[in-house]
């Protein structure tokens, strides 16, 4: 018998040999011997520690959405992120799922990433007796939501009566702010529609013959047409994931897009110097990484 749960007795007759008497609490019944050997099994299992039976992996099964610090990611059928425009600071409570937002795609990589970091088995420990730094509320394709305590090294799944040690990776994914999860296209558009290009107050204007373009103010340099051509190159498509942090962006460019159907389009970025990997910018006020094709030939015209 388990402490404060129905006594169960073996024995008696049944009127069939594949059958088993048993009492609980004082009643008797007859069932068959797989039945019993199901129960058995189950009440073995209650029985063993639970470090022994509680599942390593934090959220190891078909997830529909996760609410984040801020924001709430859907991942039924194209992966989704909804940023909360009224977002608390980090380490907060997570906005509940189904708040009002601008939905936007997720990043297909960054978003498995979350997945497998879920889904990769910890170790048991007991329950930190701090504070989380902040908490993921889960909700499966079936069943009932958890809500998971992230400690420096360790989750939690609310409720239960141990905790998970997870490896610093995991950790590090778990962390991320939710717009590392954004799909980081954000503009991809023919370099022949370019009809203008904007750097530091220098104005680039697309002439009649392909390549050819016109500085103003002030006497074109030598070479400008073909830097101005990589320019356009570069900036006709951009891919841009978030970043934190803050980093001096002096160059302003501005390129305006006038496509064969549909209303033409300026788009701004200010950009950093280029380092490896690309260089800091920003896309109105949010902070990205521009790639470093678009950083260099920024750099090599605005020289």
């Amino acid at each position: 018998a388990l402490d404060h749960g129905p006594r169960v007795q073996i024995g008696g007759a049944c009127a069939r040999p594949e059958q088993i008497a048993i009492t609980v609490d004082g009643t008797g019944a007859c069932v068959t011997s797989a039945a019993w050997a199901t129960a058995r099994a189950a009440i073995d299992a209650l029985l063993r520690p639970a470090a022994d039976t509680v599942d390593r992996r934090p959220a190891g099964f078909p997830i529909d959405h996760i609410g984040l610090t801020g924001a709430t990611l859907s991942l039924v059928h194209r992966p989704t992120l909804v940023v909360d425009p009224t977002a608390r600071p980090s380490g907060s409570a997570a906005s509940p799922p189904g708040h009002a937002g601008l939905a936007r795609p997720a990043d297909p990589d960054r978003v498995d990433e979350l997945v497998r970091a879920l889904a990769e088995p910890g170790a048991p420990v007991a329950v930190p007796a701090v504070a989380p730094a902040f908490t993921l509320s889960i909700v499966p394709v079936r069943g009932e939501p958890i809500a998971l305590d992230v400690f420096p090294d360790a989750v939690h799944r609310r409720g239960e009566a141990i905790a998970l040690r997870i490896t610093p990776a995991a950790r590090a994914i778990l962390g991320r702010p939710a717009s590392v999860l954004l799909d980081p296209e954000r503009w991809a558009e023919e370099p022949s529609t370019i009809t203008t290009l904007v750097l530091d107050g220098v104005t680039y204007r697309r002439g009649a013959v392909l390549g050819e373009w016109s500085r103003s103010p002030g006497p074109e340099a030598p070479g400008d047409a073909a830097l101005v051509e990589a320019l356009a190159q570069a900036a006709a498509q951009l891919n841009a994931p978030a970043r934190t942090g803050a980093a001096p962006t002096p160059h302003h460019l501005q390129i305006t897009f006038a496509p064969p159907v549909g209303a033409t389009v300026t788009r701004e970025l200010a950009l950093g110097a280029p380092a490896a990997g690309g260089c800091p910018a920003l896309l109105g006020s949010e902070p990205v990484t521009a790639p470093l094709e678009l950083c260099t030939a920024v750099a090599a015209l605005a020289r």
